[in-house]
């Protein structure tokens, strides 16, 4: 199926949040990644250097939660709160390997 797709459309760049089935799809078709085409991970491990994509800072993620919740228990509160309370814990790009380079302007 990706191969029906893929021939059409040419893409430059794979997004992906699953591991290794995209790479193995990829090279199954023939295809080099970054050569022939780019792959990026929706979310990398902790420490992961390898591939491209975004690292979703998990470490920090289930820290301010925890932080959140003791909050919540100091304060005497329990139950669904009224008004909910959302908390964004900012990814960062990792360059890795699996994308060619930014062309330069």
């Amino acid at each position: 199926m990706l191969l029906r797709w893929f021939e059409p459309n040419q893409p430059d760049v794979i997004l992906t949040d699953t591991d290794d089935p995209a790479m193995g799809l990829l090279t199954k078709m023939g295809l080099k990644v970054p050569e022939d085409i780019g792959c990026a991970w929706l979310s990398l491990g902790e420490n992961e250097a390898t591939r491209s994509g975004i690292d979703q800072n998990g470490k920090l993620i289930g820290q301010t939660a925890i932080d959140f919740l003791i909050g919540m228990l100091q304060r005497g509160e329990r139950g669904i709160p009224e008004t909910p309370i959302r908390m964004l814990v900012e990814g960062s790009w990792i360059q890795g390997v699996t994308l060619r380079a930014p062309a330069q302007s």
